[in-house]
């Protein structure tokens, strides 16, 4: 077997609590420091781990990405060439038939042949051929079969059917990263494991997957790639968890048992932090809690699985249910299922990377307030000329022309009532902020106009305290995820179904 393990090819067993993302920073600094490269690539699963190896990792120009965003910028220039798009016909192309069938059957029934007659005169598998020039990302959970369209899924296989059927482009991926990084391994595709290790096999480019199977929480990898982890040097493991107690860990050694995977705790570990775990089972949440009054006291965190009743626990399960029910023109959702943004997406990112509109100015008010509350003026302002200058200039030109002592005294009335309305009133609802943020000449009327179509009148409807609410419970971490709990320190956590 030993003659069998590459010597690119890196497995670290990483569980949680042991210290992975600074291991794969220092080791991306250990290899700059010593090797003076800057060809390495971080791939990882989810938009918050990328932006915390960005944070580590700043002043590095490291390539730091999702996996899906990595692979269309990779893949890009080649989806236009033609022998590409043949392959894509080829793999494609009895299910496009078969979707052709279906759909013209239906007729007027099927909203993407009305869409495609409408726009092509005519529904035929020469005539997708014809029109399908080249192949892009959607973004979405499912193929546009009939526009070349391929979503999360098939870009992960349909690179990995390039890269087999065309080899020369595996060479790209090694003259241009040294070093790749995979985060999570346990929870990554198959088709990308292998799309990797099939680029690096046999070059100098070094491969290194880090993660523990036994937190694996999706379902993406399908067996199909234990041959290959046979070949992968498994000799470093990260054994130490820094973030339980000691009998916690001795829970963890015993469900994994297994001897190669036991961890440990720190040597200078104080005894005082090692609280017994207590596992309660129960059928009834509330009633469980109302028998033993003391299980919400102290530092509580609680994970929930359906995220309508986890907002609706911050006081915003109305905001999540009609951001739910947001369409588009065509009566399609715009947010959720098969969509590039899940509701929650939009509940809960920043102002910058937010896809809604309307939460964008409602989370740069909330901000802005935050500043004046803090008696920050000077964020204030920048922060108003700093979203003016980015896509969505939401704010009037008068309300920036800050000239004079006169002008900040305006500025300051203005930022009085609307503080007042966010804050202070507690039947206002969104409609009536925009009204008011639209009486003092804040935003623009078009801005005003954008919000007052039908597809956003439930919305505006909404209470104005259950927006702030969300923006309170977000900021003070009440209530999480799995993803956004590690480094948060809490005496109890419950695991709710939220039936």
């Amino acid at each position: 077997m030993a003659d069998e393990i590459s010597n690119n090819l890196f497995l670290i067993n990483a569980p949680a609590g042991s210290g992975k993302t600074t291991t794969i920073y220092q080791t991306v600094q250990k290899i700059i420091s010593e090797e003076s490269t800057t060809a390495i690539l971080c791939i990882t699963y989810t938009r918050r781990a990328v932006e915390e190896l960005r944070a580590r990792l700043e002043l590095n120009p490291v390539k730091i990405m999702t996996i899906h965003a990595f692979l269309w910028e990779f893949m890009k220039p080649y989806f236009s060439n033609s022998r590409i798009v043949d392959l894509y016909f080829e793999i494609y192309g009895e299910q496009i038939k078969n979707k052709i069938v279906d759909d013209t059957e239906k007729g007027e029934e099927s909203r993407s042949w009305c869409r495609y007659v409408k726009k092509f005169n005519k529904l035929n598998f020469d005539t997708i051929k014809e029109n399908v020039k080249f192949i892009y990302y959607n973004e979405l959970e499912f193929n546009n079969l009939y526009y070349g369209g391929i979503g999360h899924d098939d870009l992960l296989s349909f690179s990995l059917n390039i890269i087999e059927k065309y080899p020369i482009i595996k060479t790209k991926m090694t003259e241009c990263f040294r070093y790749i990084f995979i985060d999570e391994y346990q929870d990554t595709s198959a088709n990308v494991l292998k799309l990797f290790y099939e680029s690096v096999k046999g070059t100098e480019t070094k491969l290194y997957l880090y993660g523990d199977r036994m937190q694996q929480i999706y379902d993406k990898y399908d067996g199909s790639f234990e041959e290959q982890f046979s070949h992968f040097d498994t000799s470093n493991k990260l054994r130490t968890n820094y973030r339980s107690s000691k009998k916690i860990v001795c829970v963890l050694n015993h469900l994994y048992n297994n001897k190669e995977y036991a961890q440990d705790i720190p040597k200078n570990k104080k005894a005082s932090t090692d609280i017994t775990p207590k596992l309660i089972i129960t059928d009834n949440f509330k009633k469980q809690i109302m028998v033993q009054e003391n299980l919400l006291q102290g530092n509580v965190l609680k994970l929930y699985i359906t995220n309508q009743e986890r907002f609706a626990n911050m006081g915003a399960g109305n905001l999540y249910i009609q951001i739910d029910n947001l369409k588009n023109e065509e009566d399609e959702k715009i947010y959720g299922w098969g969509r590039k943004y899940s509701v929650s997406d939009v509940m809960t990112l920043e102002e910058d990377e937010n896809p809604e509109p309307l939460f964008r100015l409602l989370l740069s008010i909330d901000k802005m307030l935050d500043y004046y509350k803090k008696k920050q003026y000077g964020n204030v302002i920048q922060m108003l000329r700093n979203r003016e200058r980015k896509k969505d200039r939401f704010f009037q030109t008068v309300t920036l022309d800050i000239r004079e002592h006169k002008d900040k005294i305006r500025l300051q009335k203005n930022l009085d009532k609307i503080n007042e309305i966010y804050f202070q009133t507690t039947t206002a609802t969104i409609g009536e902020l925009l009204n008011c943020l639209n009486d003092l000449h804040v935003i623009r009327q078009a801005v005003l106009d954008m919000f007052s179509t039908a597809q956003y009148q439930e919305i505006l409807q909404i209470p104005l305290k259950e927006f702030s609410g969300l923006c309170k419970g977000l900021g003070i971490r009440e209530v999480s995820t799995q993803h956004g709990v590690k480094g948060e320190g809490h005496d109890k956590v419950f695991f709710h179904s939220g039936r």
